[in-house]
């Protein structure tokens, strides 16, 4: 008849909506848990491989992770674990601020800056397709954590001993 009935309406749920609910409740809880376990087992090998790490600390306030803040995600509980856990060792962890340091634009063979847009996931380095971040790591490692700069020189020496461990790892990914 079209009446509209005043009071509190509750939305039942069948026995198969709550069933279904649970199990992906478990699924999420099962993924949970299989990425600590992947990120602890990540962090002890990055342990085993040295006594100072440098990493570019960013303000994790501004970003954005599957619509919830980054510091809530899973990225920034990992590094925060990990500098932890360096710390609880006796290892030393060097913060470096990303916007002077400027690792992921940097280019050692010009020594200028240059700007690539984000979705551009490699870069041409002295005639070398070279990924990204990989190059970025590469370029913290010749930083000095006192003054943010990168020691172009001895990115110029080092960079062939790189180079080979780049191209070593590309053949065994491809394979």
């Amino acid at each position: 008849n079209g009446r509209v009935r005043k009071g509190v309406f509750l939305w039942y749920q069948s026995i198969n909506d709550r069933n279904l609910i649970k199990e992906y409740a478990e699924i999420l809880r099962m993924q949970k848990v299989l990425r600590d376990e992947r990120q602890r087992h990540c962090m002890e090998r990055l342990l085993k491989m040295g006594d100072s790490f440098v990493f570019e600390e960013f303000s994790y306030q501004s970003m954005k992770y599957g619509g919830r803040k980054v510091e809530d995600a899973a990225p920034a509980s990992f590094f925060r674990r990990f500098r932890w856990k360096a710390e609880r060792q006796g290892r030393i962890c060097y913060p470096v601020d990303a916007l002077q340091a400027r690792s992921s634009s940097m280019n050692h063979s010009t020594g200028e800056a240059e700007k690539l847009p984000a979705s551009q996931t490699s870069r041409r380095i002295e005639g070398y397709e070279i990924d990204r971040q990989c190059y970025g790591a590469f370029l913290l490692r010749h930083i000095d954590p006192e003054n943010n700069r990168i020691h172009i020189e001895s990115c110029r020496k080092d960079f062939p001993q790189f180079l080979e461990l780049y191209q070593s790892y590309e053949l065994r990914q491809a394979v």
